[in-house]
Formats: C-alpha cells, structure tokens, sequence
C-alpha cells in the first residue's frame, strides 16, 4: 500500500503521526484510508458527541436521516435493493446531513475505507456505513505480506466478518480441529530470520498457523473469534504480551495475581487477587496501596503498555471455577468471562456504547 501502489497508480500516500493524524485527516481530506479501529472508533464519537448539542430542528433533521440510513443498511446487509423512494430518501440525507457530518473530519471524499490489526466493534462499522463510508474489514499478518482475506468484491458488508480468501485458487484457508485458521497462499513469508525453530512451529505441512480462532459462516465469510495465545491486541492494533507485566506485579508481596486484560480494548488494565491483608487494614488502604503498585510498574513500561485501572477481586481463583489448571495455572479466557463485568466497568461509558445506541433504531 504505500510502497508498490504508488508505482504502480496514481496513489499519493500521506504518513502522520497517532496524535497528529486527525489534523492531518482534514487537511489532506483522503480518498483511500487502511487505519485500525480506533481511529474510526474515535472520530465516529467525536461526530455522535457533536450531533447530540445541535439544535433542536435540525437534530430533527439528523434523526430522520439516521432512521433512513438505517433501513437503508439493513436492505444492504441482507443484500435486498433498497426501494426506489428509500434510494431517493437516502441521497438527500446523504447529500444533506452525512457527508457534511464527515466533512468536518476530513473524511467526505473517501472512496475506499478498510480496517484491519485489531477486532473492530460491529457498532463501529455500522455507523459509517449508514453515514455513507463503504467500511470493510479486512486481516492480514506480517507473514501473510498483506491481507489474503478480506470483503473484495463485497459493498458494504454486514458487520462482525473479516471477509473471504482472496478469489485466486492459489490462495486457500482451512481451520483446524480447535478453530485456528490456517493459510496456505503465494505470499506467505519463508521464516523468521535466523529462527528455524520458531520457523518450524507455525508451519503444519506446507500451512501457516496464524494463531487465529475463527469460524466459517455458511456463505463463505470468516469471523474473527479470538486469539490462540494469550497475546493481547488493544483496539489500536498494539500486539503486547502481558505476561512480563503480571510477572511485575507478582513481585510485590501485597498480589498473589495478576491478570492483564485488554484485548480489543482501548488500553490494558489488570484484574487483582490481593495477598490475605494484615489486620487492620481496611479496603480503602488496601486499594491505595496496591494503586502504587501499579504506578510502580508502569513507570518502567511504554504509554500502551501502561495499565490505566484496576480492580480487585472479589474471590480468589478456583478450579472448580475453569480459572485454573490443576496445577494451578491461571486460564486467562475462563477468567475474564468469570469478571466481565467487573472489567467492563475499568472501561465504562465509552464510544462503543455512544455509536451501538446510535445505530440501534429508536422505539417508537
């Protein structure tokens, strides 16, 4: 994309920092944008929030065009033609309220959207789709040298699918016994260098281990479940493993565990199972002093690194409970959905519920 595409067409790439890229964005007003989800997550908020302090007429006007887009989207997502009223209806508010709505950010002229490096919320995609943007997931890895799956020949896709194998018989996905997905194509890289062992373990036969979980829909669509390992992708594409930050925090003799969470998230935080306290100590003082002992800790690790929350854990973590292994081992997947809701409240009131009641029609 922004080496060989500009050989190759008249595509002009503009590069920009995380913090810079939203002036960027308006100043450059793309037609072509590949981000991860938390830029489009952001800006997608950052419009809703704006819409919400309108004047009375003319949120008046944004509703009766967002009740337009959305049974506009949902003819598109089962893939029915829209009536020819609904066509007209929709070009007027797309004319009208959407594409002034995205002028604001920049992102009026864009003519294809991807997204890819991290799990993207179907709330997400669907609010610009309804605002007019052609969003589509797409997956790629570094070793894949681009992304072999994705929604090719597919206008606005249903959300929740990264797509389908690109449509060349040379490129192939199977999905093993426990879910991950394998690839087999032309691209796939030769090894990591100066690692054959690493080398030798993602590969079974002639097929790369992408480490991936997914399942297959009855139409051909992929949908991205989870990851294999434990390795966590925040929601701006950051891959990190978690396992050097609960080692220290493990060192101090106030925690017994810690888990890190934040996959698909926007940044990390920890759930706590605190050392039996000394006596006297109240849940005030414990909470304060493990808070320093999660300072302790992120003043040596990078800004995504950085735990942001914490909570302490209400129970300690059981077998019996699928939250460790006999021999005591934590199982990071039964532990989060044992503490989901404890760990959705480290997130709290976010853009991921603003746009998912956003896109929801309202009741009548």
């Amino acid at each position: 994309m922004s080496i060989f595409a500009p050989l190759l067409s008249r595509l002009v790439v503009t590069y920009c920092s995380i913090g810079d890229y939203e002036r960027v964005l308006r100043s450059v007003r793309p037609t072509a944008v590949l981000w991860p989800p938390r830029f489009y997550e952001k800006i997608a908020g950052g419009l809703i929030a704006q819409t919400e302090t309108w004047p009375r007429l003319r949120r008046a006007v944004y509703d009766a065009a967002m009740w337009v887009g959305r049974r506009v989207a949902e003819d598109r997502w089962s893939r029915r033609t829209p009536s020819v009223l609904l066509r007209i209806a929709y070009a007027a508010a797309l004319r009208g309220v959407f594409l002034p709505l995205r002028a604001k950010v920049g992102m009026d002229r864009i003519r294809v959207a991807y997204t890819a490096s991290a799990a993207m919320p179907e709330s997400v995609i669907a609010i610009w789709q309804i605002w007019g943007l052609d969003l589509r997931e797409c997956y790629g890895l570094t070793e894949t040298t681009g992304a072999p799956i994705a929604h090719f020949n597919q206008p606005f896709p249903r959300p929740g699918f990264i797509g389908r194998i690109f449509p060349d018989p040379r490129f192939q996905v199977k999905i093993a016994e426990d879910g991950e997905m394998l690839l087999r194509a032309p691209l796939l890289f030769d090894g990591y260098w100066r690692n054959p062992t690493e080398t030798e373990a993602v590969f079974q036969d002639d097929w790369f281990c992408t480490g991936d979980l997914v399942e297959r829909a009855p139409n051909g669509d992929l949908r991205l479940i989870g990851r294999k390992k434990d390795v966590i992708i925040t929601r701006g594409g950051k891959t990190i493993n978690p396992q050097p930050i609960e080692t220290r925090l493990r060192e101090s003799s106030l925690i017994n565990e810690a888990i890190v969470v934040g996959d698909a998230r926007k940044y990390l935080t920890v759930l706590i199972e605190p050392n039996t306290p000394a006596d006297g100590q109240s849940a005030e003082a414990v909470a304060e002093l493990l808070r320093a002992e999660v300072a302790r800790v992120n003043a040596d690790l990078s800004r995504v690194q950085q735990l942001k929350d914490f909570r302490v854990l209400p129970r300690s973590l059981q077998v019996e409970h699928g939250e460790r292994t006999a021999n005591g081992k934590i199982k990071r997947n039964a532990v989060v959905r044992s503490f989901a809701a404890l760990i959705d409240e480290m997130y709290g009131a976010n853009e991921d519920a603003a746009i998912a009641n956003h896109v929801r029609s309202k009741s009548n």
